[in-house]
């Protein structure tokens, strides 16, 4: 059956549960008798969507400013193209490169890479990267 879960002072009235969950209200000033179905529980309903429609602003702005963030830091990240100078043109490292290899291809040194290519590591050579290389004459 039914089972008390509530009084309310204000208008002297039990409020009652039954098995389905729906709620029921007794007569002010009784605590047995006639109950009435009330519409409770959809008040409940109502007022948990009610409080997404305040949190849902913040949700959005903080949704933008995140997304301004990651494209910000995004743009950063990508690299600029590689102008290479006069008698050079630009390589494409591939996977087993060294500095002297691709020296050797193109009839020049190492020290004319490390010059063209200012910071360059032979060490830490990746393929995918880019390089100018001397123009063989």
């Amino acid at each position: 059956g039914m089972q008390r879960v509530g009084y309310d002072a204000d208008t002297q009235t039990y409020s009652y549960r039954d098995r389905n969950g729906s709620y029921w209200e007794g007569a002010p000033g009784s605590r047995y008798g006639i109950l009435d179905r009330t519409i409770k529980e959809q008040a409940v309903r109502k007022g948990k969507s009610a409080d997404w429609r305040y949190i849902l602003p913040f949700f959005l702005l903080v949704s933008v400013v995140l997304l301004a963030l990651f494209r910000f830091l995004g743009s950063a990240a990508t690299p600029t193209p590689l102008v290479c100078p006069r008698n050079s043109i630009q390589y494409l490292v591939k996977s087993g490169d060294s500095c002297w290899a691709i020296a050797n291809d193109h009839s020049a040194t190492v020290a004319d890479l490390l010059m063209l290519n200012h910071g360059l590591d032979c060490r830490l050579l990746k393929a995918g990267s880019e390089l100018c290389v001397p123009v063989s004459e």
